[in-house]
């Protein structure tokens, strides 16, 4: 009986050993994913001035997992995909739809539009991320007491948008100067200037 229980307990703690080493080997993968991706994006960020960089839409879209929406992971595939859709070192980056037509998101960004003074961004319900810099820009709009709203965000609402910017924790405020075949902005608008202006000062 305690030989049976000592090959038992080899078994499980060999198991739980090739777990733990898949486990590592896929968190390996993982970043080495997350940092192919950011190297691209940002080589491409780095042609573009900050004041007017031009987007484009992406084909890929984002799938609904809502356990997953709004938290950071490994599995960023779908972004990479995205990323890889064009090669004009001119567009700094793509916004990302849901599988039902919602602009979310870009591939290592989250996007905010202005209109009538309002600021907008997508809600992050089923998929997407909820980025550190698009909290910051949320807390600096209650701080300067512009009205701000979290709600679905379509096309057509890019069309009708005063301003539209991207944010991220690296690159912090990036004002949109055009989104190719939808329209051209005033960069940087007057509420995204205020943003940049309250962001900077918080950075110092």
């Amino acid at each position: 009986m305690r030989a049976r229980a000592d090959r038992a307990g080899r078994g499980i703690g060999e198991a739980d050993g090739h777990a733990r080493a898949r486990a590592a080997q896929l968190s390996t993968a993982g970043r080495a994913v997350r940092d192919a991706h950011r190297g691209l994006v940002g080589a491409q960020a780095a042609q573009r001035p900050d004041d007017g960089i031009v987007v484009r839409l992406c084909d890929t879209p984002l799938g609904l997992n809502p356990r997953l929406a709004g938290l950071k992971h490994l599995n960023r595939l779908e972004q990479v995909l995205a990323s890889a859709e064009w090669n004009d070192p001119a567009i700094a980056e793509g916004l990302m739809s849901s599988v039902d037509g919602r602009i979310i998101c870009a591939t290592a960004a989250n996007v905010f539009l202005v209109r009538d003074g309002v600021l907008v961004t997508p809600a992050t319900r089923d998929c997407g991320v909820a980025g550190v810099m698009r909290g910051v820009v949320l807390a600096a709009a209650r701080e300067l007491a512009i009205t701000t709203e979290v709600t679905d965000v379509r096309a057509e609402d890019l069309e009708r948008a005063d301003e539209v910017f991207l944010t991220n924790a690296i690159t912090g405020v990036r004002p949109v100067g055009e989104i190719l075949g939808v329209r051209r902005y005033a960069a940087p608008g007057e509420v995204t200037r205020a943003l940049l202006d309250w962001t900077a000062r918080a950075g110092e």
